[in-house]
């Protein structure tokens, strides 16, 4: 759930993306990205062993600031161009 809800802020389609990038998350590391972790410890994604391109894109998807979130579009052109 991206923190917009948790915290009963007003949302709108990024959340979508935070949940994608949580969806990423757990697809690459086989762990929950939540999973007993604090408000700030989510704020980080480490995910030393991989290609750094997929930290950089979960990283952009789970920010905070749904207004930092790339929209779909977006996210499709950096999987064409960055990781593919």
């Amino acid at each position: 759930m991206a923190p917009e809800i948790m915290f009963g802020d007003k949302y709108n389609s990024k959340v979508d993306m935070y949940a994608l990038g949580c969806i990423i998350y757990e697809l690459v590391t086989l762990q929950n990205y939540h999973k007993d972790k604090t408000y700030e410890e989510i704020k980080k994604v480490d995910l030393n062993c991989f290609n750094p391109k997929w930290q950089e894109l979960i990283d952009l998807l789970v920010n905070i600031d749904y207004q930092k979130r790339p929209n779909v579009e977006e996210v499709l052109n950096y999987l064409i161009y960055y990781i593919s």
